[in-house]
């Protein structure tokens, strides 16, 4: 690798941008075919909340947070093209919101809005 190569790769990595990343935004056939049978999570946020979530085929959801503060949720969500939408009863004042869901390593994604990383989270 010649000395420019080595400060455009430098570049990328300080931006955050890995040369040989192995994450990929999930297609509409690959969010299906995650979502098609009983999913149980893990998820995190970058804002420190951690829980746990399930996730129906017949598209009904629930969630169980232990942190900041304790509580739980139910809701539906529904797949749009390349987006996971989520639409919970307390959760965001019941408003729908929609995201794409980025595969990070094997049943480890990031659910993500635009370049802003919502969730983590990883199947169990």
């Amino acid at each position: 690798m010649t000395f420019s190569n080595w400060k455009f790769a430098f570049a990328l990595a300080a931006a955050g941008f890995a040369p040989h990343s192995t994450a990929q935004q999930l297609t509409a056939q690959e969010l299906d075919a995650l979502y098609s049978k009983p999913l149980k999570i893990l998820y995190y946020t970058p804002s420190g909340a951690l829980g746990r979530a399930e996730y129906a085929p017949d598209r009904k959801m629930w969630v169980d947070i232990s942190q900041p503060r304790a509580m739980s949720d139910k809701g539906t969500y529904r797949l749009d093209g390349d987006k996971i939408c989520f639409k919970w009863e307390k959760l965001r004042d019941g408003k729908e919101v929609c995201f794409n869901v980025v595969k990070k390593a094997e049943g480890k994604y990031d659910i993500v809005d635009g370049a802003t990383v919502n969730s983590t989270f990883e199947i169990r």
